[in-house]
């Protein structure tokens, strides 16, 4: 046995002070703060009882009717402080009630030494004892109960001890109960010199305690049985134990912690062999475990060549306090070393006894004239080292709770214990409780890493994110532990891969858990605080998922994060295109439309075509954004199939773009060249208002051959003589149709000879067409009438063979010399009435050569008043200037709305002729333009427009509409 500590002793000695008055104090007992002394006076040979009230120190003295060659044998106190029974050697027994402070006789006990009590702490009160065991000198056992007014209710016999045939007293008795919903479980533990026994029942308590009292108080007579009765109808208890002893032998039981509601826990027993200590389980499940376990037998010490057995026992709440003649010690109840070890001062008197106050921790000492108390000074510093060495890390924790830095070695070493077990969830949390260095606690879990580890490391992550706000720390935790997580799923399910068996409908025990992985996965990301977190970094998330090859849950994480084209593009690397369509459909993203349509068409192209045309999407959808995967269809007749039927649906609904017509017009040349002309012819040929270009179009027909398209587009650009070689080639009276247009096609009110050059040249091809395709001469000379004389026998006689028949020839040149001579008689009258008009103009020349008209920096712009000069002008005789726009302007106001159309169409024809010129210079065009400009500045006129004739024709015009006179007038109202 180890030397006891002598510095900073665990328990502190304290003498009280006390007067006995010739008296010597034989017992004591205290509980609850209320202390009953036995006091006897040698020379009167009286006996009494001293109350003392340790709250205020108040005393009450209580005396003792025994007779002269009797003793107090001892006194029993329960655990509240309330009842105190006092026994003689002679078998006189007293009760007192702390309340009352009154000595009673028990007859019911008389011809009974008792020797010990078993208190009942579930049912007594401070008026009432409840149903409580009584041991005898001779070895009986009792069950009793004593009220405040010392009624005892029933005095009933349970069982009676003997060794060898002989009676021998009752050292200890305890009565424990461990509390059910209905059924309790009663023990009885009974100390003997030399044995140790328990008993157990199983009792509805509630039930036997009111039948036995209302017999009591309805009758006024004894119960016919004890409750405990059942408990030792057989005399086989439920455990005991027997070590060789005599009938002298000191012996002793201490249970503990003796408290209401609590179950005892551990024990002392002093027999001949030594002091037995060990613990207690009285919740043993099965009635053949032993709920008494012995730790250590401390074998008796020796003092001046004897034994020196105790003369008490007692528990603390973690050391076996024992008194010795010369000393006190205590023992550890869980290593059973001595902690403490203090020598008694002797004060020449016989030293009596040792009590223990449950409820203040106090042990007190007593002899004959003194007093003393112990009190604890820090008794749990060392315990935690013993809990820690027998790994009771439980207990361990709960005694150093108030000191934190023991606290969290504690829990530091539990989970390294847990961690060294393969216990590794159990480590994760106590590494979470130890506050631990982050890093550190890694570490542990990182060296030899299996999949327990891994899921350990997991579950401590998955603390440390619960109990972490910041951000950054989050992140890293979160995905460390989504890591560790697919880590995990991708080893289940390349095991239920390996175990497979081909059964269909049989899920092996790996797929089961890869299941519940994914459930528990699932669960993670979807928590509030980790979505945002992984949202702030999904792109690094999705290639840590991606790596893992997992596409369920990257799917899951996208949907989750609402983050559609992601959750879409995954389907696709797993070419579940129709999966991926239907993430588009149900969240109606038009985007992801025009991103992924060049993947899906070309695989599901009917499903893409039926998504397209939901009403929902078709009114909304830009058709155009969509054209680039289309384009990529040219090629394939199922998906041009498709092509043709949403884009005709687009076109019937108005919203057809030009790219979209450009397409279409691609889409008939390539696949129903024979419907393009009607689809060109339905488009319209108001050159101004196509939907489409016609340049573009032109260009793939030609590249196609599709004449007759071309003959169509060509007549549309204006470009008959390109037309017409076009036209030739198909039938020649569609050639003629496009020269009879020419004169029509913008220019229908323009005649010049420029224009009349172009038609000619046009009829002309036509001409050389038919006469070197054999057609007859009279055919070939009626073009004359059909192009309206544009031509005549001069301009085809050249294109004949030398030896054409004169007769075919004889009537259309008697015809043309006629009209011929009507000409010339025209001419010669336009060349009269031109000779009157160049006189008067030479005239009118002369006199104007006499006026000169300058033009100065300084003049300004009739109409917009800024200079002249700055722009192309027009001047008039009347010295008004004016800019050509502002002319322009200033006349198309004043235009009737015919004239303003008319101008219209010469002044875009001029830019179109001006375009063809810088491009290529022509004569030609050259003379188209000049006519045009002639006619433009024929309808603006010659006149002055601010002095001249429109001036005068205007006078008569009122200066406002009648609707803006109105809105002057309300202008000027009050």
């Amino acid at each position: 046995m180890s030397k006891p500590v002598v510095d900073n002793p665990l328990f502190e000695r304290l003498k009280v002070t006390y007067l006995t008055k010739g008296n010597l104090i034989t017992h004591l007992k205290v509980q609850n703060e209320s202390m009953f002394i036995v006091l006897h006076n040698p020379s009167t040979n009286a006996w009494s009882v001293q109350h003392v009230k340790l709250q205020n120190g108040k005393t009450t003295d209580v005396p003792l009717t025994i007779a002269n060659k009797d003793a107090v044998s001892d006194i029993f106190l329960d655990f509240g402080g309330c009842h105190c029974i006092i026994s003689t050697f002679t078998g006189e027994n007293y009760y007192i009630n702390s309340r009352t402070l009154r000595s009673t006789c028990l007859k019911k006990f008389r011809g009974h030494t008792i020797t010990a009590v078993g208190w009942n702490l579930e049912y007594g009160t401070n008026s009432d004892t409840g149903f409580i065991i009584v041991g005898t000198s001779l070895g009986e056992l009792f069950e009793t109960s004593i009220n405040d007014t010392s009624s005892v209710a029933y005095f009933k016999f349970l069982t009676q001890f003997q060794i060898n045939g002989k009676q021998i007293p009752i050292s200890n008795a305890f009565l424990v109960v461990a509390r059910g919903d209905t059924i309790d479980k009663w023990f009885v533990f009974v100390c003997v010199p030399g044995q140790l026994h328990a008993y157990s029942l199983n009792l509805n308590s509630e039930e036997a305690v009111q039948q036995q009292f209302s017999t009591f108080i309805g009758t006024f007579s004894e119960p016919s049985s004890a409750i405990l009765a059942p408990m030792f109808a057989s005399d086989v208890p439920h455990w005991q134990r027997m070590v060789p002893s005599s009938l002298m032998t000191h012996s002793a039981f201490v249970l503990g912690p003796m408290e209401p509601g609590v179950l005892p826990s551990k024990y002392c027993w002093i027999n001949e062999e030594g002091l037995s200590i060990g613990s207690v389980n009285v919740l043993k499940e099965s009635d053949s475990d032993e709920f008494i376990k012995q730790g250590i037998i401390l074998k008796h010490e020796k003092a001046n060549n004897h034994i020196d057995y105790p003369l008490a026992v007692d528990l603390t709440e973690f050391h076996v306090m024992v008194l010795y003649e010369s000393s006190i010690v205590a023992y550890s109840s869980y290593n059973y070393r001595k902690y403490f070890s203090e020598e008694v001062e002797q004060e020449g008197s016989r030293k009596c006894g040792m009590a223990r106050d449950a409820s203040s921790q106090l042990i007190w000492m007593f002899n004959e004239k003194s007093i003393w108390k112990y009190r604890a000074d820090k008794e749990k510093r060392y315990v935690w080292k013993v809990f820690l060495d027998r790994k009771d890390f439980v207990r361990a924790r709960e005694v150093t709770q108030d000191d934190s830095k023991l606290f969290q070695l504690v829990v530091r070493k539990q989970a390294e214990s847990c961690l060294a077990e393969g216990k590794y969830s159990e480590a994760a949390k106590h590494f979470f409780d130890s506050k631990h260095a982050f890093d550190a606690v890694i570490l542990h879990f990182l060296q030899d890493q299996d999949a327990g580890k891994r899921k350990g490391l997991k579950e401590y992550l998955l603390m440390r994110l619960n109990s972490d706000n910041d951000p950054a720390r989050i992140l890293v935790l979160v995905i460390w532990i989504l890591d560790i997580s697919l880590t995990e799923l991708s080893n289940l399910r390349k095991a239920a891969d390996d175990a497979k068996n081909g059964e269909t409908g049989v899920m092996s025990s790996a797929e089961s858990e890869a299941q519940e992985m994914r459930r528990t996965l699932y669960e993670f990301i979807r928590d509030r605080r980790v979505l945002d977190a992984l949202n702030t970094s999904k792109d690094a998330v999705y290639r840590m998922i991606l790596s893992h090859l997992d596409y369920e849950t990257l799917t899951e994480l996208a949907t989750l994060l609402k983050d559609y084209e992601t959750c879409a593009r995954v389907f696709l690397l797993q070419n579940d295109h129709r999966a991926a369509l239907n993430v588009i459909k149900q969240h109606h993203l038009l985007d992801l439309y025009y991103k992924f349509a060049p993947e899906l068409l070309p695989v599901i192209p009917i499903d893409f075509l039926a998504a397209l045309m939901n009403k929902e999407i078709f009114h909304k959808i830009d058709s155009t954004k969509l054209l680039p995967a289309f384009y990529k269809c040219i090629g394939h007749k199922d998906q041009t199939a498709v092509a043709f039927k949403f884009f005709e649906q687009v076109l019937e609904s108005g919203k057809a773009t030009a790219p979209i017509h450009s397409f279409l017009i691609q889409l008939y040349a390539e696949y129903k060249a024979d419907k393009l002309l009607d689809h060109l012819k339905k488009l319209g040929t108001d050159r101004e208002n196509l939907p489409y270009d016609p340049g573009n179009a032109l260009r793939l027909c030609i590249r196609k051959g599709l004449n007759d398209c071309c003959v169509f587009l060509f007549r549309l650009e204006g470009m008959y003589e390109s037309a017409v070689k076009s036209a030739l080639e198909i039938d020649v009276e569609l050639a003629k149709e496009c020269a009879r247009e020419l004169d029509f096609k913008d220019l229908s009110t323009i005649e010049s000879d420029g224009c009349e050059d172009v038609s000619k040249h046009v009829w002309l091809t036509i001409a050389r067409h038919m006469v070197q395709n054999k057609f007859g001469t009279a055919d070939v000379l009626k073009l004359i009438k059909e192009s309206n004389h544009v031509v005549t026998v001069g301009d085809l006689l050249p294109l004949f063979p030398e030896f054409t028949d004169v007769e075919a020839l004889k009537q259309p040149l008697c015809d043309c010399l006629y009209d011929t001579s009507q000409k010339i008689k025209e001419q010669q009258q336009q060349i009269r009435e031109t000779a009157d008009i160049l006189d008067a103009l030479k005239k009118d020349l002369e006199e104007r050569q006499q006026c000169i008209r300058k033009v100065k920096p300084s003049d300004k712009c009739a109409v917009c008043s800024d200079g002249v000069m700055k722009k192309s002008f027009v001047m008039f005789a009347c010295n008004h200037f004016l800019h050509w726009d502002c002319f322009e302007d200033y006349m198309n106001e004043r235009f009737e709305k015919s004239k303003v159309v008319r101008y219209g169409i010469l002044k875009k024809e001029y830019q179109k002729l001006e375009k063809e010129f810088n491009l290529e210079e022509s004569k030609i065009v050259k003379d188209k333009m000049v006519f045009v400009k002639t006619k433009m500045e024929e309808m603006l006129g010659e006149d002055c427009p601010l002095c001249g004739e429109l001036a005068i024709d205007l006078i008569d015009k009122p200066f406002f509409s009648p609707e803006e006179y109105a809105a002057e007038m309300e202008k000027w109202s009050m």
